[in-house]
């Protein structure tokens, strides 16, 4: 398919719209490609990350690239995989669900950002003084605004979700990752392009060897 592409690379030196992060349920760095992309991001991604509060297996949230918007990469969306259980915890599915749900907040950013930010006012705008309040909610809303205005998503690029530290078979994910996107890709045209960014050739070659 024209629109999916596989790539052998560092998804944090590539420039799509949009990169996926296979983050941990804190949504706090960790190892891997979850630290690398922290790292390239910087002290902002983790601040934001902070306040999302976790993200539950199977699902995703977004945040702004900070460092990163310098490579023309302008969100991240950070998606939970499973750990390897042997297969009998619902792996599967919920690596599907991983794919999907990503794909999903991507192609609707603009309402679920807006969402995020509100519900992150709420948690901290108890300790404001009450008569700046409404003034506060006001320019944070307009200011995530400009930025969703400013930055579309039309290219997504996605790691190896659950295949490093999380030991999910790779012949399994890849087959997963590759039958979810492309079932996507056939009934929503917003995304011009989806890549599959490898770390190295032996995850590459699984992958290039379905598609």
């Amino acid at each position: 398919m024209d629109r999916l592409e596989i790539i052998k690379g560092d998804i944090t030196k590539l420039k799509f719209d949009a990169i996926v992060n296979s983050a941990n349920k804190s949504l706090l760095r960790g190892g891997g490609v979850d630290g690398a992309i922290h790292r390239a991001a910087g002290r902002g991604l983790e601040e934001e990350c902070k306040e999302l509060n976790g993200c539950p297996t199977g699902e995703a949230r977004i945040t702004k690239s900070y460092d990163l918007i310098e490579n023309h990469v302008y969100w991240i969306i950070h998606a939970v995989g499973p750990r390897w259980l042997g297969g009998n915890y619902n792996e599967e599915k919920l690596l599907e669900d991983a794919y999907k749900n990503s794909l999903e907040l991507a192609i609707n950013y603009k309402d679920i950002y807006l969402q995020q930010c509100d519900k992150i006012l709420d948690t901290y705008i108890n300790g404001v003084e009450e008569a700046k309040r409404d003034e506060l909610r006001q320019e944070v809303m307009e200011n995530a605004e400009t930025y969703i205005k400013k930055h579309q998503i039309k290219t997504i690029a996605f790691p190896s979700i659950s295949t490093g530290i999380y030991h999910f078979p790779l012949d399994k994910a890849s087959d997963i990752a590759l039958r979810t996107i492309e079932d996507f890709l056939k009934s929503n045209s917003t995304i011009e392009k989806v890549a599959i960014v490898c770390l190295d050739e032996k995850i590459y070659k699984a992958y290039i060897n379905k598609n």
